[in-house]
């Protein structure tokens, strides 16, 4: 396969230039390839590493075969090349979920296992889960901080990095959106900033005595970015994760009981979105996330209170950051590539599946970045809105 005259765009390039790939390998990059093979004219359009996204949940947290295979399919036409599952629920990911997921692949997307540390107020076995495939752990704060520190030794151990989910549950206290003066004009219990704050500290001050490598879990408040950069510059090994929604959506978007907008951590107000996203600009976040948790309107078409936390992004995620982070000027379309790509792939030590160079695995993407599109999807939270950047073609773990 060759994919002519189009612009290759990772971190550290942007240049046009043809693409040679035998065997899901990038062979050859040169400024012109004339050889007889299948050739995609890519005029006009760019070339992309995959999207690589951590912490994505199945439909109606339904974590089977179907389930899975239908969010594969789903990620690979919207440019996922790698994906990190979590289960919110029960099943939890042990051994023999790993095994399903890991069979549970299409040509596109490749699927891995974010395994549940902690079940039941137990440990589970972290190494069989590792030997068993699970790319890292997952533990929520709300654990005693025994069995914290006790995943956080033996990850270090194994070398398997661990994502955490930061979240005073007694400070937030069955809130269902940002504690603010929205909330109290809805009626509705307010998660407060500080919930995610103190866990953030704990979590960090854990991490540091056990040598952990961490990652803090869709951040929502500057003061928890303060609290990361602190613990980095003091040596720990921690990455710092943001959502999508929570650079781009305000805790407005909760008005008229609207519960595509309830999401965990909450939709902050709108100075914290603006303080985050300078943050971001800045270079002082590591990765987006999606937060993909899509479920369907039997859990969404319910009073506030009742509805489930989490929406449907995974379509037009790229569109939404190239329009409100690259289109706007306010980060190149590298730095993009970096932050949805590259610096999660390191994070599995895959990185050469998210750079464009001689020898390195195909796992790219082909995108118009000049073609704009109007979301309608009543049950977005973008609904309405024109975003540019529509994904052509994505070529993964295949070259089909």
């Amino acid at each position: 396969m060759i994919i002519k005259n189009g612009i290759i765009c990772d971190k550290n390039q942007y240049k046009k230039s043809d693409i040679l790939i035998v065997d899901n390998i990038i062979v050859k990059i040169a400024d012109k390839i004339d050889i007889d093979d299948e050739v995609f004219d890519a005029s006009g359009l760019v070339i992309m590493p995959s999207i690589v996204d951590f912490g994505i949940s199945v439909k109606d947290d339904k974590l089977n075969s179907k389930s899975i295979k239908e969010l594969s399919i789903k990620a690979s036409k919207s440019g996922f090349g790698y994906m990190g599952i979590i289960s919110k629920n029960t099943p939890i990911i042990s051994e023999s979920m790993i095994e399903l997921i890991n069979h549970t692949q299409n040509n596109s997307t490749h699927l891995s296992a974010i395994a549940d540390s902690v079940y039941d107020k137990k440990l589970t076995n972290i190494s069989k889960l590792k030997s068993a495939g699970a790319s890292s752990l997952y533990i929520k704060s709300s654990e005693d901080g025994n069995s914290i520190k006790r995943v956080f030794e033996y990850s270090k151990l194994l070398d398997i990095r661990v994502f955490c989910h930061c979240e005073d549950i007694t400070l937030s206290n069955n809130g269902v959106m940002n504690d603010s003066p929205i909330s109290a004009n809805l009626g509705l219990s307010g998660i407060p900033e500080i919930s995610e704050v103190v866990d953030v500290a704990k979590i960090l001050q854990i991490a540091k005595e056990s040598e952990a490598k961490i990652v803090i879990s869709n951040i929502s408040s500057t003061k928890s970015l303060t609290l990361i950069k602190q613990a980095q510059k003091e040596g720990v090994d921690v990455k710092a994760q943001i959502g999508i929604h929570h650079i781009l959506s305000d805790d407005s978007s909760c008005l008229g009981f609207n519960t595509y907008a309830k999401i965990n951590p909450p939709l902050r107000d709108k100075d914290s979105v603006s303080k985050l996203r300078l943050e971001l600009i800045d270079g002082n976040i590591d990765m987006i996330s999606s937060m993909q948790s899509e479920f369907g309107e039997v859990y969404k078409d319910l009073t506030f209170d009742d509805a489930k936390f989490g929406i449907d992004i995974i379509q037009e995620y790229f569109a939404l950051l190239y329009t409100n982070l690259v289109r706007s000027k306010d980060i190149t379309l590298s730095k993009l590539s970096q932050l949805i790509s590259y610096n999660p792939t390191s994070l599995v030590k895959d990185s050469n599946m998210a750079q464009i160079k001689e020898g390195f695995r195909a796992s790219i993407m082909i995108v118009d970045i000049e073609s704009s599109y109007k979301i309608e999807n009543k049950n977005s939270l973008y609904d309405g809105l024109e975003v540019f950047g529509v994904i052509k073609r994505v070529y993964a773990n295949s070259t089909t």
